[in-house]
């Protein structure tokens, strides 16, 4: 169980932002800071793209003779905060729905569906509530998941995750993963 992760990352990003001719004034790094907030709260290439935090470098804009729209091409580098969880960590959800084959919980923006089969021998389900040992979990409860496999297209608001229930959080770790 020593795999428990956040989820969420802060990393560097590098990536081209184009910028229009009313957009070409004294308030480049305002225009470019707008055109990376478009971003937030999507998914792009390496994940879902919760916050940007701050540009740390951009380069002269470059604008090409064949484009008619004559954007300028910003090469940008950027900090941000990232959520993507690795394949085979173990992560902490809220259950969201429980019915005889699947159960769906989820951590904003993962969405983790799991089939009964994937629940581990110690658990069991009865008239929509899960069992383990003495403890009933309903709507609401923390579980920890295994991450099996995850799936985001660019644009995509959530990331879908299928996954295996392993265990039940302590409060400790409901609060660090929340905080």
């Amino acid at each position: 169980m020593n795999n428990l992760i956040l989820p969420f990352i802060e990393t560097e990003i590098t990536t081209k932002i184009s910028l229009l001719p009313y957009e070409l004034n004294n308030d480049i790094l305002y225009n470019i800071k707008n055109k990376l907030k478009t971003f937030e709260k999507k998914c792009i290439d390496i994940g879902y793209l919760d916050k940007t935090i701050n540009i740390k470098e951009y380069k002269d804009g470059i604008i090409y003779p064949e484009d008619l729209m004559c954007k300028a091409m910003y090469t940008v580098t950027y900090s941000a905060i990232i959520c993507d969880p690795p394949v085979h960590s173990i992560i902490i959800t809220k259950l969201k729905k429980i019915d005889n084959t699947l159960i769906s919980s989820e951590n904003e923006p993962i969405q983790v569906l799991t089939q009964v089969s994937k629940i581990e021998d110690n658990f069991k389900i009865e008239n929509g509530n899960i069992t383990i040992y003495d403890k009933t979990l309903t709507t609401g409860d923390y579980i920890k998941i295994k991450v099996l496999a995850k799936k985001f297209n660019i644009n995509d608001t959530i990331i879908r995750v299928f996954g295996s229930i392993v265990g039940i959080p302590t409060e400790k770790e409901i609060f660090e993963f929340y905080k």
